[in-house]
């Protein structure tokens, strides 16, 4: 709901900060007298502003330049996450396929069709991509080498719970917030909660999808 208000207009607008500087406490008569008695000097201040005004270069206000950094940083952000992006997927390319059998598990979640299982160097935690391009499930192999059937059904499910829930649809509105809102901490903390919230949930469906999982599950966690 926090990015989805982030990017939804206004109902109601409020002023941050004044549009212009509030005017100096001279009470108008101060001014107006001598200029009254003295046209001859009025005429001399007015050509005197005229001609500053026309030789002054134009002002540049705050909200311009306040515009400028949010455009600046709003290009940073989103030139990294393509790069990051065009960087992943030459790295799924270059994956080996494992031979999960993950066919059967996600017709049990509700899914017309099974992603890939990959195999990945490192140690990394087990991730499902599907932001962009085809959905795949990424593993650590030394990890996969070291889980029995059960855990690693366990843990197949809770990637495939990801995709059967629509978190990569997530993903997608989370790069157009922090697109818009870098600069704003509530962005990143709505982000971080997200997903806290998400891993919770994907446990909760793996111990629903399979109920006689949950000591093997925990195992794999703990691996």
């Amino acid at each position: 709901l926090v990015l989805l208000k982030l990017v939804t207009p206004p109902l109601i607008g409020l002023p941050v900060w004044p549009s212009r500087a509030p005017e100096a406490g001279i009470p108008p008569l101060a001014l107006e007298w001598p200029l009254a008695h003295n046209p001859d000097g009025a005429l001399a201040i007015e050509e005197a502003v005229d001609e500053l005004e026309a030789t002054a270069p134009p002002p540049w206000p705050l909200e311009l330049y306040l515009a400028c950094l949010w455009l600046a940083g709003s290009t940073v952000y989103l030139l990294t996450a393509w790069l990051r992006m065009r960087r992943l997927g030459r790295l799924l390319a270059s994956l080996p396929e494992a031979k999960a059998g993950v066919a059967p598990l996600a017709a049990r979640l509700g899914l017309s069709r099974a992603p890939r299982v990959l195999l990945a160097p490192g140690r990394i935690p087990p991730m499902l991509s599907a932001a962009w391009g085809p959905a795949c499930i990424v593993l650590p192999r030394d990890l996969w080498s070291r889980l029995g059937p059960a855990e690693r059904e366990a843990v197949l499910l809770h990637e495939l719970a990801h995709l059967a829930r629509g978190d990569h649809w997530v993903r997608r509105l989370e790069l157009g917030v922090l697109a818009l809102y870098w600069w704003c901490p509530v962005a990143w903390l709505a982000c971080r909660e997200v997903r806290r919230a998400e891993e919770e949930c994907c446990d909760a469906w793996v111990t629903w999808a399979s109920p006689e999982s949950g000591p093997a599950y925990a195992g794999a966690l703990v691996e």
